[in-house]
């Protein structure tokens, strides 16, 4: 695709009309699918540091926020969302809107209770209508300690 421009007798002569035409579509951008497209913000959660080691006290609760946003032209219908797993019982769910319009975002409010030390894993699964991934899986996990003695 050269884009080498010559001046003949005052008229400019294009010699590839490949490069305006490349500039042309890049100019308008991508255009978004018609069905609903989920996109999460990330594809694992794990709940980060409350102490220096990384870990969870015991009997304390720690929330992350999993933003869900629609990539596609029509609306993005959550119908479900759980959590499963070895650990399930540790962690909570708490979806914002099931309806979520083109180019906007849903949030998932996730909770973390452990109530003994060690490591919990658990699985968030979002099922709608995307075109996508209609059931969307993300794995959860954290460790828990027993809080510093006073």
């Amino acid at each position: 695709m050269g884009g080498e421009v010559q001046m003949m007798g005052g008229v400019m002569q294009l010699k590839s009309l490949a490069l305006l035409v490349s500039a042309a579509l890049l100019a308008c951008g991508e255009s978004l699918p018609d069905k609903p497209q989920i996109e999460p913000d990330r594809t694992e959660v794990w709940f980060p540091a409350a102490d220096p080691n990384g870990a969870v006290w015991v009997g304390t609760s720690l929330t992350e926020t999993l933003q869900l946003k629609n990539g596609g032209i029509e609306a993005l219908s959550i119908s479900e969302v759980s959590i499963g797993g070895a650990n399930a019982d540790r962690f909570t769910a708490e979806i914002d809107k099931k309806s979520v319009e083109s180019e906007q975002r849903a949030f998932v409010k996730l909770t973390f209770t452990p109530l003994e030390p060690g490591k919990h894993s658990a699985e968030l699964t979002v099922v709608s209508n995307a075109e996508n991934t209609p059931t969307l899986k993300i794995p959860l996990g954290a460790t828990a300690v027993a809080p510093p003695a006073n």
